[in-house]
């Protein structure tokens, strides 16, 4: 087993890197047949201490938000929990064998397992959560990949996506309070949430939503596209975070997170209150799937 050193895959068609320093956070993820790079690059920047906030400087790459996504307090998890969660920026144990990428990070009951395996011109993310302790704990979790995207592109889903809802945010520098979305279409502002925009209406917007037993959603360009799918009762909720110059208000970005979810919310004592946080006993495992595909062109506008 290393540490330290990043970790590069290719199949020919995807190419992607690994940091086990920071998380094992993945820092390239591109569709060699294209030549684009989907994920928001840069260094790797950021507290990694128990009060670590996640802002413009850590806004990078592909993260996992474990067990929490905002910061929040839970008894199973000794109080505070910091912005999103305790894995993001800490060292993880990684190994390859072959074409997979196998990923560790052990805490002090808990163990978390990511395993990447590159099939034609898809990624396949397995997960694992070990309850490793003597009491069990709830969770939730959140894939975070955080989208390079350009304007006039466009967000596309399935017909699994369901009742999406805001959990509020900025806009032109003024809060946004949580309502229902009327997709696709944010009446307040007038904007069609299907686009892409541009830093210009600044914009920052965390939609949920709920997800059926098999769930698609992605963006499409000129020059092919991007779909996350994921199948099962472990994960039930889409996070989908726009941030089109809107936050943070000192110093806005621009970029596109999808984020399959065990559950439509971003605090873990909500979802605990919800009844939707996931407990793990002592002794037991949890085990989930995500698949990132590259899209050709002409697939464009298949699962709108």
């Amino acid at each position: 087993m290393t540490r330290g050193t990043a970790y590069h895959m290719s199949n020919g068609r995807i190419a992607l890197t690994v940091e086990p320093d920071f998380g094992a956070r993945i820092t390239s993820l591109s569709d060699i047949a294209t030549g684009r790079q989907w994920l928001v690059e840069g260094q790797l920047e950021g507290d990694k201490g128990s009060d670590a906030i996640y802002a413009a400087a850590e806004a990078r790459g592909w993260d996992e938000c474990f067990p929490t996504v905002s910061i929040c307090e839970h008894p199973d998890w000794c109080g505070s929990m910091r912005d999103h969660g305790e894995l993001w920026g800490r060292p993880w144990t990684v190994r390859r064998t072959g074409n997979r990428l196998y990923a560790s990070y052990k805490g002090e009951f808990f163990e978390f397992q990511r395993t990447l395996e590159l099939r034609g011109s898809a990624v396949h993310a397995k997960y694992r959560v070990a309850n490793i302790g003597a009491t069990p704990f709830k969770y939730m979790w959140s894939q975070h990949c955080l989208l390079a995207v350009d304007p006039g592109e466009k967000l596309v889903a399935s017909d699994s996506v369901s009742e999406l809802r805001s959990s509020g945010g900025y806009h032109l520098g003024s809060p946004v309070g949580p309502s229902s979305v009327d997709w696709p279409f944010f009446l307040p502002f007038d904007l069609d949430l299907r686009v892409v925009h541009n830093c210009g209406a600044g914009l920052a917007l965390k939609l949920y939503g709920s997800a059926a037993a098999s769930t698609t959603v992605g963006i499409d360009s000129a020059n092919g596209g991007i779909r996350f799918s994921w199948y099962g009762i472990e994960l039930s909720g889409v996070g989908i975070w726009l941030n089109y110059g809107g936050w943070p208000p000192d110093n806005p970005v621009h970029h596109v997170a999808i984020e399959p979810t065990t559950v439509a919310v971003d605090h873990l004592e909500i979802a605990d209150a919800l009844g939707k946080a996931r407990k793990l006993d002592p002794m037991d495992a949890h085990n989930w799937e995500v698949r990132i595909s590259m899209v050709e062109p002409e697939m464009n506008g298949k699962n709108r």
